[in-house]
């Protein structure tokens, strides 16, 4: 017991210092990979009014999106369609209006394989505060490039594919809680040009928030109570009360705990470990709010608020498979990854090639 407890702090204690050297990231996170013919340069764009955040008349939402490929989903109906469009305050005995904000940073191309079908940043960001009734919209978008995100986790000591019995690839997940960091930068920007923050903060997608989420009414309560009972719970997205996991496809929270996500990517390859060698977003979104709101995890822990499940529904989503295929993705060749996850496993004795600087 002794030995196997000096073990895991030897790990963590590794970790620890892994974590105190920045990683090296090359090529560039923003730069498109040489071998593609129609790059795309990225954009930033905003739509709608700077100064809604000043009114203390309604309640401010911000709804941030992440995701690298957008697959052609698009804003279909209002926000305030989705998530209810009034908020009982019990503590100021009245109701207010709730008014939606929109951040997303996203890749320069719809999917993954197909590079050269672009992502039209601007159409995106009008189609927010047009269709999405968002009342400001702030839209960023960067060129893709694979090979830097399995560069950055190699640096960090990650493996190609993790433990899980139906392993991903911990690059893939660095990417989109890359693309979370990002848009809850563009938040904090927002905030601090305002000189306010927000009453509640979302983190989702776009697909799922258009397509597949919705909320369920309180109990006994009207609809306007469901923001209260959000605050309440400081941050929801609690599957269950006995496995350590959080919905990762929609959480919503009080500003401080959700701006907390920035730090998700810096915390990664610690939870990576306290989880035996696991990358899935469910599980590292729950071990990093069981930290920030100081829950109880494990087996003897229990969390006993209302789950997820309580508050919203996500229904008729599919998930991409292809994140599990064996060949999926081909590993660079200065990786040192077994021949059995490469397509070309000849290819290993070919020249390596020298990383850019």
């Amino acid at each position: 017991m002794k030995t196997a407890i000096g073990a895991r702090r030897l790990l963590l204690g590794l970790v620890a210092a892994a974590l105190a050297h920045e990683p090296a990231v090359y090529p560039p996170l923003d730069a498109a990979p040489a071998n593609v013919s129609c790059p795309a340069a990225g954009c930033s764009y905003a739509a709608g009014s700077l100064a809604g955040l000043r009114d203390r008349a309604v309640k401010s939402v911000a709804v941030a999106f992440h995701g690298q490929f957008l697959m052609g989903r698009a804003p279909t109906k209002r926000a305030d369609a989705i998530l209810p469009a009034t908020w009982l305050d019990a503590s100021a005995s009245r109701t207010f209006d709730v008014a939606y904000d929109a951040f997303i940073t996203t890749s320069t191309q719809q999917r993954e394989q197909t590079p050269c079908s672009l992502t039209d940043g601007v159409k995106l960001c009008d189609a927010l505060h047009a269709t999405g009734g968002f009342r400001y919209a702030a839209c960023e978008t960067r060129p893709y490039n694979g090979s830097s995100y399995i560069y950055w986790a190699h640096a960090m000591g990650l493996p190609w594919r993790d433990s899980a019995r139906w392993s991903l690839y911990p690059h893939r997940v660095l990417s989109d809680f890359s693309t979370i960091e990002r848009a809850l930068q563009l938040v904090k920007a927002h905030e601090e040009r305002s000189g306010c923050t927000y009453d509640l903060i979302a983190v989702t997608r776009i697909d799922v928030f258009f397509y597949f989420l919705a909320t369920i009414p309180p109990k006994g309560q009207p609809l306007g109570a469901w923001f209260e009972n959000v605050r309440k719970a400081r941050v929801v997205g609690r599957r269950s009360a006995h496995k350590p996991m959080w919905e990762d496809r929609f959480i919503i929270g009080e500003s401080a705990a959700m701006m907390s996500m920035r730090t998700i990517c810096i915390n990664f390859l610690k939870n990576f470990v306290r989880l035996g060698n696991l990358s899935y977003p469910e599980a590292q979104v729950y071990l990093h709010f069981a930290d920030v709101l100081s829950l109880k995890h494990g087996r003897r822990g229990k969390d006993n608020r209302p789950p997820f499940e309580s508050y919203a529904t996500i229904s008729g989503f599919r998930q991409n498979k292809n994140k599990f295929k064996r060949w999926f993705i081909e590993p660079p060749l200065d990786i040192g990854v077994g021949a059995k996850w490469r397509r070309e496993p000849a290819a290993i004795a070919a020249p390596v090639p020298q990383p850019t600087s």
